[in-house]
């Protein structure tokens, strides 16, 4: 992940067409990939006891919400997916308006940063944090890491919006 935005930041910066390009060519390596390596597999419940698609996607949801230790995880998921998927597509224009402009530089150093935090304290809380004390970070922590996008976002919107 940190080299693949390294990499299409540097690329960007060059030229744009060559970061799309080589886009392009990673989706067609994956595709030819599945083709050739994926094997089809029998689906775990035959036609005959399928029921509505809604009907299934409530069933599942009913089961993870009933059981709390599933319910916490779920909205942890969720929830991180918000705070985490919404502040990289606005990265591009974060970093336009922080730099005055496109700048492929901000851009990757955007994009790279949560990737790079990531990494730096999952080696840290493994490395440096007994077992024992690491359960008891989880919920602290949990509510802590998207709640440090909101400043970054209320401060980028008040900022473009004083011009």
């Amino acid at each position: 992940m940190i080299a693949g935005y390294a990499v299409g930041a540097a690329l960007t910066a060059v030229d744009a067409r060559y970061a799309l390009l080589l886009n392009a060519a990673t989706f067609g390596v994956s595709a030819l990939l599945v083709t050739l390596r994926v094997k089809e597999r029998t689906p775990s419940l035959t036609a005959d006891k399928r029921s509505n698609l809604m009907r299934e996607t409530v069933e599942g949801y009913t089961v993870v919400f009933r059981s709390p230790v599933m319910r916490s995880i779920a909205l942890v998921v969720f929830c991180g997916v918000c705070f985490g998927v919404v502040p990289e597509g606005l990265a591009a224009a974060w970093s336009a308006d922080l730099a005055d402009g496109p700048n492929a530089v901000y851009l990757g150093t955007i994009m790279v940063a949560s990737a790079v935090g990531f990494l730096a304290g999952s080696i840290v809380m493994t490395w440096l944090v007994k077992p024992q004390r690491r359960n008891a970070y989880i919920r602290p922590f949990a509510l802590i890491t998207p709640w440090r996008w909101c400043p970054r976002c209320s401060t980028s919107t008040s900022t473009a919006s004083s011009r």
